[in-house]
């Protein structure tokens, strides 16, 4: 989520919008009117944008958060996940009042949250009810705490643990705390906490503690036998299609 030029709360992933739209251009540099559409193409390797039928060859407007939330309203069935890009107070105090409007908060139908931590502080001063995954840094502190055998009894602040399958150094690059550092030791960081995290006893504790868990970022058969493996409540992929089509037989 960010909030354009003229504050209003769209959902797109790169605050510099020129991977998605081929425009140099920041989202909150422009008003919602001036934003340019996603283009149908592959990006980061991946086609699922290209398979998407309902993604014409001219691209898709950027959506507001109203647009996408009116889809929810109707189907109580479904949950949202909602991640936060922009360490702004404004832009979650819009966010919470769409999610109340739609009845999402209400009927337990959310669960927001940001890698960056100010961020997710932000997130508890506005609306503290709203359940919350843990950042990236309280995921590194909790792995940290499990081998030291403490996690089973200190305090925790968020409801949901979530963590990346696949290359997690992808979502660490933009981290104000790592991002200026040699990109050897953020890669050899980044190897060690997959390797100290791979155990089913970190979830297994979490779960014991009532915290549901999350794998993002699930796009290869690998990383959905990974999610399988370690049980996680809920998967997160980039293109839902093929997780579908893994998801249907492996439902048990």
């Amino acid at each position: 989520m960010y909030l354009t030029k003229d504050e209003q709360v769209v959902v797109v992933h790169d605050r510099n919008l020129l991977r998605v739209t081929g425009v140099d251009k920041l989202v909150t540099a422009l008003n919602f009117s001036e934003l340019p559409n996603v283009r149908n193409v592959p990006s980061d390797g991946r086609e699922q944008g290209m398979n998407n039928e309902a993604i014409p060859p001219e691209g898709c407007p950027i959506p507001l958060l109203s647009q996408v939330l009116k889809l929810l309203r109707d189907n109580r069935e479904k949950s949202v996940l909602i991640e936060l890009k922009q360490a702004s107070a404004l832009l979650v105090q819009k966010v919470t009042q769409l999610l109340k409007m739609y009845g999402l908060i209400k009927n337990e139908q959310v669960v927001w949250f940001s890698l960056d931590k100010h961020i997710n502080d932000i997130l508890v001063l506005v609306n503290p009810d709203i359940p919350r995954v843990a950042s990236v840094l309280e995921n590194i502190s909790s792995t940290i705490l499990y081998w030291l055998g403490l996690l089973p009894i200190v305090p925790i602040s968020f409801q949901v643990f979530g963590t990346s399958s696949g290359n997690i150094q992808e979502f660490v690059h933009d981290l104000p705390v790592i991002k200026h550092w040699p990109t050897p030791v953020i890669v050899a960081l980044c190897r060690c906490f997959k390797v100290l995290l791979a155990p089913k006893r970190v979830f297994q504790v979490m779960k014991s503690r009532g915290i549901p868990c999350y794998v993002l970022g699930v796009n290869q058969d690998s990383e959905f036998e990974f999610a399988c493996d370690i049980q996680a409540d809920s998967i997160l992929s980039d293109n839902p299609k093929w997780l579908d089509q893994k998801y249907i037989p492996n439902q048990k």
